[in-house]
């Protein structure tokens, strides 16, 4: 029978306050929770309680499976794979006589950006990513959302588990023009997410031009992600430490935790076999409320849904662009695995959307 509504009869609040979601979690019918997360149900949704299903659920049992299927191979919060790095240092392109020589590869570092000529340089800096971003995406498709709707056909089959999900999520995104369904569609274990990542300036460009619908969600705190770092890879890292000035920025569309737990468990993992690669902790540090970070948690107190799928994650998604110092990189002599801390550039969100607006006229 189920298979048979549509998804706004399965997700309407009976007359106690609850979905039917809510019900099967409180009561542990883990059958019935199993058909109906299948079947569409929204496990974002709240109550009369204001609280989600996830929240409501009976035991451990019947939480699991509000949580990323165990079988999935991607990992949200850590990078496995040396070549694939989302975070880059980035530089000026001039170096001083000093003999103070920028390491080779991947690395490039913004050298002695002063106290004074600071400001007008991030300006600059963000200026050119907004503009790096908004062609790229001009270059792949004039209609961002037909194009998104190309990927989404692409990449997630009508037998997959998600699909119903994915379709709602994007026709809501469609007719609303809110990026809130776009970010919640990212999140679902398709391979809609990792198909983005190789499409992530028309992503940045759809939530750059909302960015200012998101101010609730900006982020401040501490969140984390694991790593795979080849020994040059952090040589580098602690050259940015000894030259003032250097900026670390996010490539790409990156999902952090604010559960240090979720990415350590990645960077205490074994050793590859490969004995140039190291597990990192990543600490990623905002000082200030970080408007291109976004806390997709729950949040009962400002009334916000959560925007991911997969709620026990507690994710802040940081968008590319982020600019970042790093502030120590530090090794355990026990496990020789290594912890990095990167501490936020804070950039007023005005410079954003001028920086925006500007290229759109």
């Amino acid at each position: 029978m189920l298979p048979q509504l549509n998804i706004a009869h399965i997700n309407c609040l009976e007359s106690n306050g609850s979905s039917p979601l809510h019900a099967a979690s409180f009561y542990g019918h883990k059958t019935i929770v199993q058909m109906l997360l299948e079947n569409g149900a929204k496990p974002w949704l709240i109550n009369k309680y204001k609280m989600t299903p996830y929240e409501e659920a009976a035991n451990d049992e019947i939480r699991s499976l509000f949580r990323r299927p165990l079988d999935s191979d991607m990992n949200r919060f850590s990078e496995d794979d040396t070549n694939n790095k989302c975070l880059e240092l980035i530089s000026k392109r001039k170096i001083d006589e000093n003999g103070n020589q920028i390491p080779n590869g991947w690395i490039n570092g913004y050298k002695n950006i002063g106290k004074y000529s600071r400001c007008k340089d991030i300006k600059l800096i963000i200026r050119a990513q907004i503009i790096k971003y908004y062609l790229a995406s001009l270059q792949q498709s004039n209609d961002c959302a037909r194009e998104l709707q190309r990927i989404l056909k692409h990449n997630v089959p009508s037998d997959h588990r998600d699909y119903k999900n994915a379709c709602f999520l994007f026709d809501e995104y469609c007719s609303r023009n809110q990026i809130e369904y776009l970010i919640r569609l990212y999140t679902l274990e398709t391979n809609f997410y990792r198909a983005l990542h190789s499409n992530v300036e028309i992503f940045t460009v759809e939530i750059y031009s909302q960015l200012e619908t998101l101010k609730n969600r900006f982020f401040q705190g501490q969140s984390y992600r694991g790593l795979s770092m080849t020994t040059k890879d952090i040589d580098e890292y602690k050259w940015a430490i000894h030259n003032q000035g250097t900026l670390i920025e996010i490539k790409t569309l990156t999902s952090t935790s604010v559960n240090s737990k979720v990415a350590y468990k990645f960077a205490r993992g074994q050793k590859t076999n490969n004995t140039d690669c190291h597990r990192v902790f990543c600490e990623f540090h905002f000082d200030h409320r970080c408007s291109t970070a976004i806390d997709l948690r729950h949040n009962s107190d400002k009334n916000l849904l959560c925007l991911s799928a997969y709620e026990n994650e507690a994710e802040v998604l940081v968008l590319p662009g982020t600019l970042f110092e790093v502030r120590d990189v530090r090794q355990k002599k026990d496990t020789n695995r290594y912890t990095i801390i990167l501490h936020n550039i804070y950039v007023p969100l005005h410079i954003i959307l001028d920086a925006f607006k500007e290229v759109q006229t």
